[in-house]
């Protein structure tokens, strides 16, 4: 494959995996409304991810070192463990809009790491004007004209930590890809998450309510939505971008979340999208090109 075309495909995956993940959020709340527990989705979503992976790639690759086994276990807590336990916690306690301009902080996170570490990125007074101007187009997009503050800050706290473990995990993740297959990482950390998270929800919240999904079948596609799409292929698709484009310009896409949740809901629940909304999109799209200028 050229380098113009791995870098087209690079964006087509972020593009693709954004508006996946910008639709789970709708699938979380589902869930949760039924009687599952956040632990227990998380359970259910990793374990059915990790079967998906399997059968894509069945054959074992072990770690090249001890140090870098403990890499795996380290980006696994940071980009699964913590990174979901943080936001399903944060939507349960404060407003899912409030959660989501939270987390588009991201990509700023990000390129800060990324210039801190050694990743040769640079940051100029154009890149930071082109996240503040994205900020706002999120924060626009997200109210839709209706605007709705929600101060808990208990839920905000969790929800910026979540998007500091995403940071972590987006900074490391770039070395790893220099030496391993996609789908390798993604499902080695599958496999260190289930390795906690398993004890944890059964001793805190007990087995899932697997009746549930009887009850209501709808649910068997929400679950399936968190697993198959937005669990093991989003997070391969996701290394993937990261590899041809780089870390910092796939998580500038996060930025675009918010616009295609609200599309999607308009589509969806016939929720209106207002001049702010469409103004709003506007400056994401400008705060992105903006925050892009001057990188290496």
């Amino acid at each position: 494959m050229t380098l113009p075309l791995q870098k087209i495909t690079g964006h087509i995956y972020a593009i693709i995996v954004v508006a996946i993940w910008s639709i789970t959020y709708v699938a979380t709340d589902m869930l949760l409304a039924s009687g599952f527990t956040a632990l227990h989705i998380l359970v259910l979503r990793f374990l059915l991810a990790l079967g998906v992976l399997y059968i894509m790639k069945p054959k074992l690759y072990p770690a090249k070192s001890i140090k870098e086994e403990l890499g795996f276990v380290f980006i696994s807590l940071f980009g699964m463990f913590f990174y979901y336990i943080f936001e399903n916690y944060a939507i349960g306690k404060t407003d899912g809009t409030n959660v989501a301009i939270i987390i588009s902080f991201v990509p700023i996170l990000t390129t800060v790491g990324s210039a801190l570490f050694g990743r040769k990125t640079k940051i100029t007074a154009v890149t930071i004007l082109g996240f503040a101007i994205a900020i706002v187009g999120v924060a626009m997009v997200v109210f839709n004209g209706t605007v709705k503050l929600d101060f808990d800050l208990f839920g905000y706290v969790l929800a910026f930590g979540a998007a500091l473990c995403w940071t972590v995990y987006s900074v490391i993740l770039e070395g790893y890809l220099e030496k391993y297959d996609s789908i390798i990482i993604t499902r080695r950390m599958l496999i260190y998450t289930l390795i906690v998270l398993l004890p944890m929800t059964f001793i805190l919240d007990g087995a899932p309510k697997m009746i549930l999904f009887a009850q209501k079948p709808v649910l068997v596609g929400c679950i399936a939505l968190l697993g198959v799409f937005g669990g093991s292929l989003c997070y391969h698709w996701w290394n993937k971008a990261t590899e041809r484009i780089g870390i910092v310009i796939t998580t500038n896409y996060l930025y675009v979340s918010p616009f295609i949740t609200m599309v999607f809901a308009f589509f969806v629940t016939d929720s209106p999208i207002t001049l702010m909304g469409i103004a709003g999109a506007v400056l994401i799209l400008l705060g992105v090109i903006l925050s892009d200028m001057n990188k290496s």
